[in-house]
């Protein structure tokens, strides 16, 4: 009894494939339990073909990569067709998956993991939830989405400590998940799209970013850096999304929205929440509308502990809004303990905002700068603002703290401004009441 005990403790709670070589080589026999490619070592895709072949043992995988440069070198199938023996890296559906697999590095400075043959990086379309530790993904490319990685049927995909760089798609040039999908301590960096999601694309479901910097990326339509589309929740924390663009596109008639992030959602998917709180949206640029942050659906996005600052766009240089089917309203917006600084645009400096709800509360408008509401824009239809204590409106021109988008008149009754005290205004554009201001 005391030996079969002993036994016991000595099982591992998981399997582990240890790659001993950066080649790029297959397995040589599937569904064995035995990565082991043709030269007699355990490759990366070698053990992602054992992982999607072989039968569960029921305890989770487990990947190591030691440092180096795993170089995906064996040419792509002549069709666009799942492939694992070729192009980019597969973890492919079977009947009996694993609880879930780990990829682990040695870190994202020592394991880089890079397509030479022009497929993207690495395609998920198992069911267990992945989880990539300690790597760059750099190189991929995809005439469709996810460059570097694409996530379509995962329980989940988290990527932590790791690096997405240099790669292109038309959707989610970095990153396209429609699972959910978690990042923390990792940076999104110089990806491109060719339409939507330059840094990373969430579809369908959402996730959470922490700790994370999300720069450097391009897209030819909407979401320069994040692109956030039909999910019920989604969460940015203690991250930095700065220096991503939004630029002129091929596409006739393409909207170009959201320099730093855009959000969108069809009503039929239900509200959307987006939450970001102590984080930082600077330097990014819109070639059209929200160079900072594009919102356009039904729900709530809100601000918290963050600043919103140096953005540039036509309109909205901070944060804009859209119009939701027929022109009804949208969503509402919330920042709290906020900043929105230094943004610049043609119309609506700090904010732009065409319909639905602005809560205002304990929020700095300063520094930005538009010959039309060089604070915040009302842009018309519906357009109702509810704005709580603690605002303080200081842009340039101080008579276009607040403006109509039409640039005269009064406000009306789908343009309103409640301030019910403690707020500070450097002009009179707002039309504050006195009994309002400090």
């Amino acid at each position: 009894a005391t030996a079969a005990l002993a036994g016991a403790a000595t099982v591992p709670s998981s399997l582990t494939f240890k790659v001993d070589s950066t080649a790029d080589e297959v397995d040589v026999k599937l569904g064995d339990g035995i990565c082991k490619s043709v030269s007699g070592k355990c490759t990366l895709r070698a053990a992602l073909n054992e992982i999607s072949a072989m039968k569960s043992t029921g305890k989770p995988v487990v990947i190591t990569l030691p440092d180096g440069e795993y170089q995906l070198q064996i040419e792509p199938p002549a069709a666009a067709t799942l492939d694992e023996f070729g192009g980019d890296l597969d973890l492919v559906a079977h009947d009996t998956p694993p609880p879930s697999v780990t990829i682990t590095g040695a870190g994202s400075g020592d394991t880089v993991i890079s397509q030479l043959r022009g497929d993207r990086v690495l395609e998920l379309s198992a069911p267990e939830p992945v989880t990539l530790d300690g790597v760059t993904i750099q190189g991929g490319n995809s005439i469709n989405q996810g460059g570097g990685i694409a996530n379509s049927e995962t329980g989940g995909l988290t990527l932590q400590n790791s690096m997405v760089t240099g790669n292109s798609a038309d959707e989610g040039g970095g990153v396209y998940s429609r699972r959910p999908l978690i990042v923390n301590n990792s940076e999104i960096v110089d990806n491109h799209a060719t339409a939507s999601g330059g840094g990373l694309a969430m579809n369908t479901h959402g996730g959470k970013l922490s700790g994370t910097t999300v720069t450097g990326n391009t897209s030819g339509q909407l979401g320069g850096g994040i692109w956030i589309q039909n999910v019920d929740l989604a969460q940015i924390t203690r991250s930095f999304v700065g220096g991503n663009t939004v630029a002129a596109t091929a596409i006739t008639g393409a909207p170009l929205e959201g320099g730093g992030i855009e959000i969108d959602s069809d009503p039929r998917f239900g509200a959307t929440t987006i939450q970001v709180s102590y984080t930082t949206i600077q330097g990014n640029i819109s070639a059209g509308a929200g160079g900072g942050i594009f919102w356009q659906a039904t729900g709530t996005l809100a601000l918290d502990g963050s600043l919103v600052a140096l953005n540039t766009a036509e309109s909205g240089g901070g944060i804009s809004t859209g119009l939701g089917p027929s022109n009804a309203a949208i969503g509402t917006i919330q920042l709290t303990n906020t900043t929105v600084s230094g943004n610049a645009a043609e119309r609506g400096g700090g904010i732009e905002r065409s319909t639905g709800n602005t809560l205002l509360r304990a929020v700095t408008i300063a520094g930005n700068t538009a010959p039309r509401g060089s604070g915040i824009l009302f842009n018309g239809a519906r357009a109702i603002y509810s704005v709580a204590t603690g605002l303080i409106l200081a842009n340039l021109p101080a008579s276009q703290n607040c403006a109509l988008n039409s640039g005269t008149g009064a406000f009306g009754t789908n343009d309103s401004l409640s301030t019910p005290g403690a707020n500070l205004e450097s002009g009179a554009g707002c039309h504050l009441r006195t009994s309002d201001l400090s």
